[in-house]
């Protein structure tokens, strides 16, 4: 979910950022870079998997109006969430709204900031928007070593900016087949009818993935008010933690549970939680995977 003062948005509209410029169309655009920083080595894992999904709302903390925001406020800011992410420990976390040079939250790359201020070894990302001083999306950060980057931004859906997802492989001998897919998603927050059709674009990209999956991201809903949810995750296999369950709360701004980690059959919640710390106006949410134990 995002806003932004009306010039900002009429002015970037009109420059058609909904989606990338076609020459970000190719299909290489669906194959994004892994990250490696230098000097960095990757852990691997045991039998659990620490994951965790934040909209990183570019940097602004939890304000609800996206305004122009320093660097220096900025770098404040996501110093805060290197700080929980650091506390926190996962192996993974999921980004949406994650900045890469965008004029309005100090033209830096926030993912490549956050990675190298909380100690991540890899990371990839994609963004959406990509035009007129703007350049955001989604992201994943690893302490694993990453493999096969993947994503797309979903057809344009006008007026609303456009989203996507990305994804990469990560190694897990844990799990059948030694690794894991690991998906970073943000759905349109105004329509369930755009919303319909993105994740029926989600479910076709990934139809042929046998490997355990884990989706994670900002849903701007959930599998009881959005029957596409439920018929992505009868689709592919998956399931959450208590998914009836009223709360609690993941945008405290509109008292709704819109973040959600899904995960393949294949997979067990061994812990799962949502974190009350304010360092975005979304809050953090965690979970501890592991393999499904065979009846």
């Amino acid at each position: 979910m995002t806003t932004a003062p009306y010039s900002l948005v009429a002015g970037v509209l009109s420059g058609g950022v909904w989606g990338p410029p076609p020459d970000r169309c190719s299909p290489e655009a669906h194959h994004p870079r892994i990250h490696r920083l230098e000097g960095s080595a990757h852990s691997p894992l045991g039998v659990a998997l620490r994951v965790m999904t934040l909209n990183l709302a570019h940097g602004r903390g939890n304000r609800l109006v996206q305004r122009l925001v320093r660097r220096e406020r900025a770098e404040e800011q996501l110093g805060h969430v290197a700080d929980l992410l650091r506390h926190q420990e996962p192996h993974v976390v999921a980004l949406q709204e994650a900045d890469a040079k965008a004029v309005w939250s100090g033209r830096f790359n926030h993912v490549d900031f956050l990675a190298r201020r909380a100690g991540f070894g890899q990371y990839t990302q994609m963004s959406h928007v990509d035009g007129m001083g703007l350049a955001y999306g989604t992201a994943l950060l690893s302490q694993g070593d990453l493999r096969e980057g993947r994503g797309r931004t979903f057809r344009p859906s006008p007026p609303t900016f456009a989203k996507g997802w990305v994804s990469a492989v990560m190694p897990w001998p844990a799990v059948p087949g030694g690794v894991v897919r690991l998906v970073s998603l943000h759905l349109d927050f105004s329509r369930a009818r755009c919303r319909r059709s993105q994740l029926r674009e989600l479910a076709a990209d990934l139809a042929l993935e046998t490997r355990p999956l884990v989706i994670m991201g900002d849903f701007n809903s959930g599998p009881g008010r959005e029957p596409a949810m439920g018929e992505l995750m009868a689709n592919l296999a998956l399931h959450t933690f208590e998914p009836e369950a009223p709360g609690p709360a993941t945008h405290p701004a509109t008292r709704r549970r819109i973040d959600w980690i899904l995960a393949s059959a294949h997979l067990r919640f061994v812990r799962h939680e949502v974190l009350s710390t304010s360092v975005s106006d979304h809050l953090p949410v965690v979970a501890v995977l592991g393999p499904r134990t065979p009846q």
